[in-house]
């Protein structure tokens, strides 16, 4: 699933929205994090597909997707397939002393999210937003700063949004492979999207405010951005699988091309 470590660039942000860090000089060390948290992505991807393989076998789209769901791979090869990457992974660890901490803690949370909180309405997603605020820690430790917690909170809010889009359009699927899926309405989940939309922008407010003025030209794109993601979600029905829509759509990949982009050239 290399095409989600995309979510990882999530690394470099504290060194993108930091205007005292200057020059390449943490690029290559950026990297090889974002290199070894991908390949403890990819450990705890085979994991999570190992757990949910017969519920995956009944999903209308998984079972077509996902190559153990759909017999591309076999469990044994995808057993072997996880000792050589949990083996790598070890080894990148010990020998460039990475950030250990993050990685297990990591490792653990998403553990208790397969295993666990999976199927508890709200939480679960709660659970997996907290992943992605250690990718921004773990990329402000490599600069060796504090994260920025208007940023911790842009990306909290954001990840929120996508997830429980991801969530509605589960429920739309009428799949039934997720039993807390029971729990939630469509009132729910669109209040839960719509709010974690609205703090979005107000958060992204917030730090273009107090971070950097001139980035208040990105918010247009943005909110334009949030818009046709739910509309393409929904009725594309490509929201449980959101680097895809994203991927599959030009004008929203340009539009968040152009985002980074101005981004980029502002702070370098």
């Amino acid at each position: 699933r290399w095409k989600d470590w995309a979510k990882n660039l999530i690394i470099f942000f504290s060194y993108i929205f930091n205007e005292n860090i200057k020059g390449f000089d943490y690029l290559f060390d950026l990297f090889l994090v974002f290199l070894s948290f991908s390949i403890l992505c990819s450990i705890v991807y085979i994991i999570n597909d190992l757990k949910d393989l017969e519920s995956d076998k009944l999903h209308s789209l998984k079972k077509n997707l996902k190559p153990l769901a759909n017999g591309t791979f076999s469990v044994n090869f995808a057993k072997i397939i996880l000792f050589i990457l949990v083996t790598f992974l070890t080894f990148l660890i010990f020998i460039n002393n990475l950030f250990y901490v993050h990685f297990l803690g990591y490792f653990l949370l998403m553990i208790l999210y397969i295993f666990i909180i999976k199927q508890v309405i709200i939480l679960d997603v709660l659970l997996l937003s907290l992943g992605y605020l250690i990718r921004l820690d773990i990329g402000s430790s490599v600069i060796n700063v504090d994260s920025s917690i208007n940023l911790l909170l842009c990306v909290f809010t954001l990840v929120l949004f996508v997830l429980f889009i991801k969530r509605y359009s589960e429920f739309l699927s009428q799949n039934n492979v997720r039993k807390s899926l029971n729990f939630y309405s469509s009132f729910l989940l669109n209040f839960l999207i719509i709010s974690s939309a609205i703090f979005f922008i107000l958060f992204s407010i917030y730090f273009i405010y107090y971070e950097k003025v001139i980035l208040i030209m990105t918010l247009p794109f943005l909110i334009y951005n949030l818009v046709r993601y739910y509309n393409i979600s929904i009725k594309k029905k490509l929201g449980e699988f959101p680097i895809e829509v994203v991927i599959k759509d030009k004008i929203l990949l340009t539009n968040t091309f152009l985002i980074l982009l101005i981004i980029l050239i502002l702070y370098f």
